[in-house]
């Protein structure tokens, strides 16, 4: 067994008898402009799980708004057009997913399959009110965090690039020629929630970048020793390759997720260092012993029989996916 494996269900057992003592986020993903029916049902369930490493550990408290049809509405803008009248509800992010076929190899991250972009969109009605303005723009947060206008945003994949569709990212085996489907969606998420994706004078990160470029958040430098992290010029909101611990004191180490690029045959995780660059970016991050444990779809006969014995039923919590 791959050592990250034990590592990950010694955690799991774990964390299922911890109360978690947060509300979470949950992210729904929209597959409407799906229309090829590209994510089948495997890569969905990846997706589920690249999408567990946020809420596992997002403890913000958003609160949702409903559009009226005939009156305040909101019209969501993604890469494949506008949304009419979208709803979202509390603790909810919408991330739409879909296929396209730019120029991903020469693209704002060389290598890198996928390319997430936060929601923009426009208010109609007439005289939209400002309630509603409010609910939207701000999700209940004070302080301008830059959760505070993210009612989510647009995931798009690189339909011709030769995936690996890993059924328990738990695992790590090998894969060379292949691009990690599960990673490639962490890069993407990542942009969504830590900026406006590929553009890298998003003003909630640029206002963390010192006169030489470097990262400064004040939680992101403790957790690096101390030390302001290189940017990626030129790269998106990405910092110079930089390595750290998986997991608050799991041993083991690998590139961030945050770190600029991603090859074929290569697995990340999201790292400590990838969540206290998040919390300087406004999110608010709970500890991995609150997180509530996932449960895959259909857990390998394995890995059943060791979650099983590590920590019974007791606590055994399944996170439900709603599609829309």
């Amino acid at each position: 067994m791959h050592p990250f494996k034990q590592a990950a269900l010694a955690g799991i057992a774990s964390l299922a008898l911890a109360s978690p003592a947060y509300a979470y986020i949950d992210i729904v993903f929209d597959y409407r402009f799906d229309t090829s029916g590209y994510f089948t049902a495997d890569k969905q369930e990846v997706l589920n799980q690249a999408a567990y490493a946020f809420e596992s550990r997002f403890t913000d408290e958003l609160t949702g708004f409903t559009s009226n049809p005939t009156g305040d509405r909101f019209s969501a803008g993604t890469k494949w057009g506008s949304v009419p009248n979208l709803s979202v509800g509390q603790n909810q992010v919408v991330i739409f997913v879909g296929i396209d076929s730019p120029n991903f190899s020469n693209g704002w991250e060389d290598s890198v399959r996928a390319i997430g972009s936060n929601g923009g969109g426009q208010f109609g009605g007439l005289g939209t009110s400002q309630a509603f303005r409010t609910a939207v723009l701000d999700r209940g947060q004070a302080g301008g965090d830059l959760d505070a206008s993210s009612w989510g945003g647009s995931l798009v994949f690189d339909p011709n690039a030769n995936w690996y569709v890993d059924a328990d990212t738990t695992t790590i085996e090998s894969f060379a020629g292949q691009y990690d489907l599960y990673s490639t969606a962490l890069k993407g998420m990542l942009d969504i929630f830590s900026g406006r994706g590929s553009d890298p004078s998003s003003a909630a990160w640029s206002a963390l970048l010192d006169n030489r470029q470097r990262f400064m958040g004040a939680n992101a430098v403790a957790e690096n020793g101390n030390v302001r992290l290189n940017t990626q010029l030129n790269g998106g909101n990405r910092i110079q390759p930089t390595y750290e611990s998986i997991g608050e004191g799991s041993g083991l180490e690998q590139l961030a997720v945050f770190s600029h690029g991603l090859s074929t045959g290569e697995r990340r995780y999201l790292t400590e260092l990838d969540y206290a660059m998040l919390e300087d970016l406004g999110w608010q991050v709970g500890s991995l012993a609150d997180a509530p444990p996932y449960l895959p779809a259909v857990p390998e006969p394995g890995t059943w029989a060791m979650m099983l014995a590590g920590f019974g039923l007791i606590g055994f919590v399944a996170r439900k996916r709603r599609m829309q």
